[in-house]
């Protein structure tokens, strides 16, 4: 429960600080990517090694000052193997720091926090879901196109705090890469 209060608190945060800059900035990004897990998230002896997870990660959010933005993400995740399936969805907000421009393009850094739903299906263990919390940092670089729009290559890495889940699933992390598209309205 302290974990969905601390959530609820960032998020009324996020949408009562208004935007510092003169003209207001709209950022509109995400992308696809692979993520691959460990640590002592997965147990049992239906787990695949070495598996990856395909990713979607769509965020919006306000330029508070020429280099930092506030907003919010949504992350929808999959697998799928024989002896199970598992899909993930996750909503949270975001905070990102563009650095000086570097070549045709900037290098940023993203944290952000969330509240997530694990849908797991196994053959061995049966259906089941699970809600948990996340962090994650993550490192990128924006090729801009023209003003407007920029093609992004990043990757992240995630923590993810389960708090019932059985047989040694305790808690884990994720290293992942993403290709994306940001457009920045003005």
């Amino acid at each position: 429960m302290k974990k969905i209060s601390l959530l609820a608190l960032v998020f009324a945060l996020l949408f009562t600080l208004q935007p510092t800059a003169e003209a207001v900035v709209i950022e509109f990004g995400g992308g696809t990517g692979f993520e691959k897990r460990g640590g002592d998230l997965w147990g049992g002896d239906d787990v695949e090694e070495g598996f990856y997870q395909y990713d979607f990660r769509p965020h919006l959010a306000f330029f508070l000052n020429h280099n930092t933005t506030l907003g919010a993400y949504f992350n929808l995740s999959s697998e799928d193997y024989s002896k199970y399936s598992l899909l993930e969805i996750e909503l949270g907000p975001r905070i990102g720091y563009y650095f000086k421009q570097y070549g045709s393009g900037y290098p940023y850094i993203d944290a952000r926090i969330s509240l997530g739903n694990l849908f797991y299906n196994s053959t061995n263990r049966g259906s089941y879901s699970e809600m948990h919390v996340a962090t994650a940092i993550g490192v990128g670089y924006l090729y801009l196109l023209n003003q407007n729009v920029g093609l992004t290559g990043s990757t992240h890495f995630e923590q993810h705090f389960y708090d019932k889940l059985d047989e040694g699933w305790i808690s884990g992390n994720k290293l992942g890469f993403q290709l994306g598209l940001k457009v920045f309205i003005y």
